[in-house]
This record gives C-alpha cells, structure tokens and sequence, in this order.
C-alpha cells in the first residue's frame, strides 16, 4: 500500500535537484517574470498619504521586492538548466536575503528600544520557529515518501531541531537569524551603549569570515543584519537624510540607486561580457561621487559646493577607477578569503541600497503598492514555503510554459503562505497569552 501512494506522488511531483527545467528562451522568460510582476504593482497601486521613511508600509514593500527577487534568483539558480547569459540572476537570491536581514536588523532594534527585552526572548522563538515546524514536517513527510523511503523517519523529523538545511537549503537562514536574535538579546542584557551594541555585532560578522566551515550564505551576508541595527538606532537621522535626498536631490538618489544597481553581483557577469571595466567603472564613478556628494552634505549639514578641491578629486577617481575595478573584480573572482567575502557583502548591500531608495522615491509621489504590501507582510512563510514547491516538489512547473505555470505557482504560493501566517499567528498568540 505504502509502495503504491509512493508511485501515486510520485507522478505527481518532480525534483529540480535530479531533473532540470529546460527553457526555449530564457530572455523572454526573464521580460514576461519583470512584466508579470510589474503588472501586480501596477494595478495594485494606491494613492496615499505621504508617509515617512522606513515606516511599517515602506518596510512591507521592501520586503516584498526582497521575496520576488528571491523567487527569480532560485528559479535560474536551483531549478532551470544554466541558462548562457543569464546565470547571473541566481544571485538575485543573495540579495534578496541580504534586503530581509538589513531590514530585520533595522526592525528588531527599534522594537528592542521601544519595548525592552521582556518576554523578548520566547515570543520571537515562537515567531520564527512555529512556520518552520508548519512548513517544514509536509517537507520531511514528502522527502521520506519520495526520496528516501529507507531512511528513519524519527532522524529526518529530528533534523528539524538539529540540521534544519539538511531538510531544506535555505533553511540556513533561519539559523542564522536566530544566531543575530541570540546576540542582540545578550548586547541589550548586558546594557551596552548603542554604539556598543553596534561594535559587537560587526565585530561577530568580522569574526565569521574567519570561520572556514560556516555556510558561504552567511559570509556574503555577514555585515547585513549589524548594517540594519545601525540603521535602527539611528533611525531619526538615517529616515530623515534618505528622505531629504528622495525630496530635494531626486537626481542624485537615482544616480546612486542606479549605481547600486550597476555594482551588484546581478549586474556582475553582464558587464565583464559587454563593455569590460567600462561599464563597471562608470557605476563605481557614479556611486564615489554620489556618496562623496552625499556624505558631505550628511556631515557638514550645509548646502553642496563644487569647489576645485571636490572637482579635483573626482578627476582623480575617474583615473584610477579601472584599477578600483580590477581589485573589485579580483576580489569576488577569489572569494574564498577575507577581501572577497568583504566584496561580497559590499556588493549584495550596494543593491540593497538601490531598492531602499526606489522604494523612498515613491514617498515623494505619494503612492504604494498593496500587491507588495502584501508580499512582504508573508514575505517569512514564503520564504519557508517556495523552495518546496519549486525545486524539491514541483507539482505545476514542470507541466507547461513556465509562462504560464509560474503566475499559477506564485498565486499557491501566495495563498498557503498567508495560510500559515494566520495559522502560526494563532498558535503564537495561544503560547504567550497567560
């Protein structure tokens, strides 16, 4: 009987992980994913208020921009056949984490500031920990049915507790913001200053690129979740600088975003093939400029001068910045050391950058989209949940154009994850109410 509800799912589902999804055009597929998502915003687009930098609903979107990316990035990274031009897309996912873990940073500080750390400790286990038990025992249930009927079923259900990546790959995440909730618990116990608490978390993240057996995952995000915290304690002055740049140097906030965009790992093989260190130095020229320009009016409060002097300096760095970009490019070409994960962590936070001040732009404008609202209210449980359906258990892509399989796939995805949400919410309210 067993044996025969083992074939039965196993007509069901596919692993990416043995059989690759092949794609006719990879590039069609990339414009109709930017389009379909496009189209969501679009018509989701609500005019509101102006509201504040880094508010609930800023945040929401950014999260929701951070999850979208992480579906593109383990579509053409875990599930696709290596698509020649476009593997650079996989690494939409390391900065889509990097997005969550800035933002996670920057909202578990305030929250720390504002309520203490009573009760601080079991409630977020509870937060983090009920989804994963609710996405992750289908998971092992399905592994053990399909994959590895032979193995005990009591050790794949107890790798939940003590080796959650070896259930599924991105659960790597989960350690590791458990491991930063762990650590500004104890920074906030010990009473530290601000900035002491600040020093202790980059310290940790200098530390861990010393590890030499901690997950690649967590050395390109080391600096994200302690650049967050920063933000956070900081927030008055972060939110209203960003704000000021969004409103009155427009120009310039897109200059920056767009060189963000330019030095990021998506954009990094793309430009090597097009226009060698051209391309790339002209983002890096763009971005010394827009953060020197920056900079000096965050520091000095004043209006911004071109006096000779700055002129000067920004002829020096439009020499030298093909050698910048070498030294950049040889760094994330040996990652396996100290200066390239640095890169690495520069790099991913430099488009983190870019999306935060996309998403402020539209403060000036008054708008927001409630289609990435959404996203990022169960940005969490869809980030435990996509990977299952995607490349562990693939019920629906692998039966059409994924043109038309994928809206299919994300809308699933989409409505179990606000399931869970709901469902754990409930479950986490019960345990901490008296």
């Amino acid at each position: 009987m067993d044996h025969l509800l083992g074939l039965n799912l196993q007509t069901l589902f596919v692993n990416h992980d043995h059989t690759k999804l092949q794609v006719e055009s990879p590039l069609l597929l990339v414009i109709f994913l930017f389009c379909f998502y496009a189209l969501l915003t679009a018509v989701s687009l609500k005019r509101g208020s102006k509201d504040a930098a880094f508010s609930i609903p800023q945040t929401d979107q950014m999260k929701g921009i951070a999850i979208l990316m992480i579906l593109v990035g383990h579509l053409f990274g875990h599930t696709l056949e290596p698509c020649p031009g476009l593997n650079h897309l996989r690494y939409l996912g390391t900065v889509g984490v990097t997005l969550f873990l800035v933002l996670s940073g920057y909202g578990l500080s305030q929250s720390l500031k504002r309520k203490g750390i009573q009760g601080f400790f079991f409630l977020r286990v509870a937060r983090i920990y009920i989804p994963v038990f609710l996405v992750m025992v289908p998971e092992v249930l399905l592994t053990h049915t399909l994959l590895t009927p032979d193995s005990s079923m009591i050790k794949d259900l107890a790798r939940i507790v003590v080796n959650l990546p070896a259930v599924d790959r991105n659960m790597w995440f989960v350690q590791f913001i458990f491991f930063w909730y762990c650590l500004i618990f104890i920074t906030f116990r010990l009473k530290l200053s601000d900035n002491g608490k600040v020093a202790v978390l980059f310290l940790a993240a200098l530390l861990m690129l010393t590890i030499p057996r901690l997950s690649p995952s967590m050395k390109i995000n080391a600096f994200s979740f302690p650049l967050g915290c920063w933000m956070g304690f900081h927030r008055e002055a972060v939110a209203a600088r960003i704000q000021q740049l969004v409103k009155k140097k427009l120009f310039l906030a897109a200059l920056v975003a767009a060189a963000g965009i330019l030095l990021s790992p998506i954009t990094f093989d793309l430009s090597d093939r097009l226009m060698a260190p051209g391309f790339r130095g002209v983002g890096l020229l763009v971005l010394l400029c827009g953060i020197g320009v920056f900079g000096h009016s965050f520091l000095r409060k004043s209006r911004i001068r071109f006096s000779r002097e700055l002129i000067a300096v920004l002829f020096v760095l439009a020499v030298i910045g093909p050698y910048l970009i070498w030294v950049f490019h040889e760094a994330l070409a040996g990652h396996e050391n100290m200066a390239g994960w640095t890169f690495g962590n520069l790099a991913s936070l430099l488009l983190s950058l870019a999306v935060i001040l996309f998403s402020t732009m539209a403060l000036r404008f008054g708008w927001y989209s409630r289609f990435l609202v959404y996203s990022g209210r169960i940005s969490y449980e869809m980030f435990l949940i996509h990977g299952m359906f995607m490349y562990s258990f693939d019920f629906i892509l692998f039966r059409g154009p994924l043109m038309v399989t994928f809206p299919v796939y994300f809308a699933f995805v989409c409505l179990l994850s606000s399931g869970i949400r709901r469902l754990g919410n409930r479950i986490a309210a019960g345990l901490v109410s008296p």
